[in-house]
């Protein structure tokens, strides 16, 4: 059974040409379609930039071996592009995770996706939730990612949450404070509900979300033993005003509904040195290893399987004709694209 190409694991052997034009060049930009000029210079140019950044920092500063090897193989990710016009049809991504380029790239087709999907769920409004928890140490971060998915699983699983919506995304994003040395991980979540829902019996308000949600992460030692959690339950368990956790829910417009499918694949922010940074990358390697960033349930993934969108899978290579094609290479010693010819 042969398997299609994708387009982020593409291995290129071809060399930049010696008379390449740079896209700083303002000659050559004059004649240059000024739609692919800004993709590059404001987009690819940017994000490998920072996957440069990235590759340093594991490749000097990290202490796990394999996120040395991954750092050197990140160097060279979108070092060759192709284009047919101002589309994207060839390049060679390295599929890193922790790569700010391939990132970038997941970010764009998740959020493609996703406004396929709502085009199908027009019977539908949308709320914007966010689950938080306490920061919590490099060593905690495992555990804490893992405690989050089942509280949360069970925090929707509850009768008074099943009952009023109808479908779930879940994105897991986690964030560095430089200045606590802590990590951040929450949720953003889109929940589906009826229009109907805002005069309903079925809302919930936001203090009663609140509430279940903190009993839930307070008591998550007694939640992972399996134990069936029903909200007469819960009720009855103690909770302190300053237990209380964080969480916010707002109605989620039109404009905002495909962003909250691009947090789980935005680079994370850095504003450390080098060998900070290695510490974090290191944290999260390990940490989301083999976990799933975005969880579909409900409306949600019906229509998803109807699309056949798999918002975990890689991008496929389009059929094209590859003397078409026009590539760009990235001068190392200049920091920018050029062409070829």
């Amino acid at each position: 059974m042969s398997v299609a190409p994708l387009l982020d694991n593409i291995e290129t052997t071809c060399a930049p040409s010696k008379r390449s034009k740079s896209l700083t060049d303002k000659a050559f930009r004059e004649n240059f379609d000024e739609k692919l000029y800004t993709l590059l210079e404001l987009d690819f140019e940017k994000y490998k930039k920072l996957s440069i950044e990235v590759s340093e920092a594991l490749r000097f500063f990290s202490n796990n071996d394999k996120l040395k090897e991954k750092g050197k193989v990140m160097q060279s990710c979108g070092f060759e592009l192709g284009f047919i016009e101002d589309r994207l049809v060839d390049a060679n991504f390295c599929r890193i995770r922790l790569c700010p380029m391939c990132q970038r790239r997941k970010s764009l087709r998740t959020y493609s996706d996703f406004v396929k999907m709502l085009d199908l769920l027009t019977d539908y409004a949308f709320l914007h939730l966010t689950l938080t928890v306490p920061n919590c140490s490099f060593d905690e971060l495992s555990d804490t990612i893992t405690f989050l998915n089942k509280c949360s699983s069970k925090f929707f699983s509850l009768p008074i949450f099943k009952k009023a919506f109808h479908g779930v995304v879940r994105t897991l994003e986690v964030s560095y404070n430089s200045v606590t040395n802590k990590m951040h991980p929450h949720f953003h979540i889109l929940i589906a509900v009826r229009p109907s829902y805002f005069k309903s019996r079925v809302y919930i308000k936001s203090d009663r979300i609140q509430q279940i949600w903190s009993l839930l992460w307070k008591h998550r030692e007694e939640n992972l033993r399996g134990k069936k959690w029903t909200l007469e339950h819960l009720d009855t368990l103690p909770l302190a005003d300053d237990e209380l956790l964080q969480t916010h829910i707002t109605k989620a417009d039109n404009g905002a509904l495909p962003e909250i499918a691009k947090y789980a694949v935005k680079p994370i922010d850095f504003e450390c040195s080098l060998k900070e940074r290695a510490k974090v990358l290191d944290c999260l390697y390990s940490a989301l290893n083999g976990k799933r960033m975005v969880f579909l349930s409900g409306v949600f993934k019906d229509v998803a399987k109807k699309l056949k969108i798999d918002l975990e899978a890689s991008e496929p290579l389009p059929a094209i004709d590859k003397n078409k094609i026009v590539y760009y290479y990235w001068n190392y010693r200049q920091a920018h694209y050029e062409s070829e010819g």
